[in-house]
């Protein structure tokens, strides 16, 4: 499962849009990296060959969203 940020050069179709929300308790925030894991996880839920993160924000309570498209490539 593919994470971009930004659109791929070859041809796709948009899918769904996926979401992961991360909690990282400790005295550093979490970071898009963090919630990886769990986007690639949904993104493969619905049959998708990679996920263009497309918005994250963070909370003040240790929490981070971020917000992607799932795609499917229509040529290999």
């Amino acid at each position: 499962m593919q994470i971009l940020y930004s659109p791929p050069q070859r041809a796709y179709t948009s899918i769904g849009i996926v979401s992961a929300t991360r909690y990282k308790p400790g005295w550093t925030d979490p970071s898009v990296s963090d919630a990886i894991p769990q986007l690639q996880a949904a993104g493969a839920e619905i049959g998708a060959d990679a996920v263009i993160v497309r918005s994250d924000r963070s909370n003040n309570d240790r929490h981070v969203v971020v917000e992607g498209e799932a795609i499917k490539f229509t040529s290999r």
